[in-house]
């Protein structure tokens, strides 16, 4: 993410007659700090950082080219002549602007704009028809996007059963990189992971949710990868602002999820239900049934043993 600021605030140093190379992650006013450069957490991070761009442009068989277009040279020269809101790795925060900058990295990949990218890549092979793209400006890349409830509920579970992406890829994905000060929610990239209990020894069941709005409209998505389900919440408010929607996720969440422990109960009481004996080198009876009381699950007992 910081590979193209930096060829920007490169180029802003070498023009202003600088006598210090500026830091990409700080902004033109500051150099590179000795400590930081040197110190093993940054030499790691920036690995890290090169490893994932030389994998995606392996994978690709694409080379980075220059800069062409004047908006996207206007942003990257303005977005990297601003200081950093939190070093690298000290906090989460949520940039509109990132997904920005990696709009312009993947057409500097694939020579190809970035609607006709994502048009290629997951709109045809999806078969979202009814999935458009508004007007085409530079905040298209995280709020471009109109769509249904329906083709939304398809997209979603192509994502769960990673039919266009390798299943190891979509574990890691779908998973938290990061704590926030509330203790039941994560960051994920992108997700906003809320973590639902019923009680507290329940296992804690992750839901993963991206919202957007536009005008008057609003939009609420969530996945429960561990049941394989999720919700879709399309909404328009008044003409003041678009609608708040995290009360209507979150007794969706609350109300489905239970249900879905309870079927998921039923089904393994279905499969594997029953009375195992062995005769060697031990006798020994195992009854798996439904659990008793409020023990959510099977119950395994152990009536006899010789």
């Amino acid at each position: 993410m910081y590979l193209l600021p930096f060829f920007v605030l490169t180029k802003y140093a070498s023009t202003h007659n600088l006598s210090f190379s500026p830091c990409p992650l700080l902004g033109p006013r500051f150099p590179i700090p000795t400590k930081l450069s040197g110190s093993p957490i940054f030499q790691s991070g920036l690995e890290d950082l090169t490893q994932a761009f030389d994998d995606y442009v392996t994978n690709l068989n694409g080379t980075f080219g220059p800069i062409t277009s004047s908006t996207s040279f206007k942003f990257l020269a303005y977005f990297g002549g601003r200081d950093a809101v939190f070093a690298p790795g000290s906090t989460p925060i949520f940039s509109n602007a990132a997904f920005i900058i990696l709009a312009y990295a993947l057409e500097s990949i694939t020579g190809h704009p970035y609607v006709a990218l994502l048009d290629r890549s997951i709109l045809r092979p999806l078969n979202l028809n009814q999935t458009t793209f508004l007007t085409n400006t530079v905040e298209g890349p995280f709020n471009g996007l109109a769509s249904t409830p329906h083709e939304l509920t398809i997209a979603l579970r192509n994502l769960l059963r990673s039919t266009l992406l390798p299943q190891s890829l979509t574990r890691r994905w779908l998973k938290s990189t990061s704590h926030t000060s509330n203790l039941v929610n994560t960051v994920g990239r992108p997700w906003e992971v809320y973590s639902l209990t019923a009680t507290p020894i329940s296992p804690v069941i992750p839901v993963y949710q991206v919202r957007g709005n536009k005008g008057v409209h609003a939009s609420h998505i969530g996945l429960v990868p561990d049941y394989g389900a999720g919700f879709v919440i399309l909404a328009s408010g008044s003409s003041t602002g678009n609608p708040d929607l995290n009360a209507h996720a979150d007794i969706l969440a609350s109300k489905i999820v239970p249900v879905f422990e309870q079927i998921a109960t039923m089904q393994a009481s279905v499969t594997f239900s029953g009375t195992y004996a062995s005769t060697a080198p031990t006798n020994m009876t195992l009854v798996v049934a439904q659990g008793e009381d409020s023990n959510p699950g099977l119950c395994l007992t152990l009536p006899l043993w010789k």
